[in-house]
């Protein structure tokens, strides 16, 4: 899945987050998470070469702010920190690095 595409998914969904029931988070927060960051860690070179940073880090905020309903602030920060740095070496293996310098 493209990654302009995961973003505008996950802003749309992520939004409204303190408006979704406790339950409803506590069921389906954490697949929607699991689905948004294997899209994002699975995103082809393509797909990186092609999409903006601001894009990038708007999905990471967004899955931030759809865990807080569920997951305490250190272990949100620590999860969210851990997706940064996988990206962030994701896109220095990326042979398009020397395109997006």
């Amino acid at each position: 899945m493209d990654i302009n595409l995961v973003s505008i998914i996950v802003t749309a969904l992520s939004n409204p987050y303190q408006m979704y029931h406790k339950e409803f988070i506590t069921e389906y927060g954490p697949k929607f998470v699991d689905v948004c960051t294997r899209a994002l860690k699975e995103a082809p070179e393509k797909s990186l070469r092609d999409v903006r940073r601001e894009k990038i880090e708007s999905v990471i905020k967004s899955i931030d702010n759809f865990q807080r309903r569920s997951i305490n602030k250190d272990e949100r920060e620590k999860i969210t920190e851990v997706l940064k740095l996988e990206v962030a070496l994701m896109c220095l293996k990326s042979s398009y690095l020397e395109r997006r310098i």
